[in-house]
């Protein structure tokens, strides 16, 4: 499933995300950042539950504006 969303993304962030991926849509961009915080996400809390890493903070990004 697929939802059309609004988004207030830095320009500037996104065009350097699409030059240095080759990715060449915004879509594709947002949807390849999604699927690397889920996998950097799920690893964190796999070796978190096993006592290879502390747990650590989470940094909120920085929202421009």
């Amino acid at each position: 499933m697929k939802a059309k969303t609004t988004l207030l993304i830095d320009d500037e962030l996104l065009n350097k995300a699409q030059m240095v991926t080759g990715l060449t849509t915004k879509a594709a961009v947002v949807q390849a950042a999604l699927e690397v915080l889920l996998v950097r996400e799920s690893t964190r809390r796999l070796l978190g539950s096993i006592g290879l890493v502390k747990a650590v903070r989470h940094r909120r990004p920085r929202v421009p504006g």
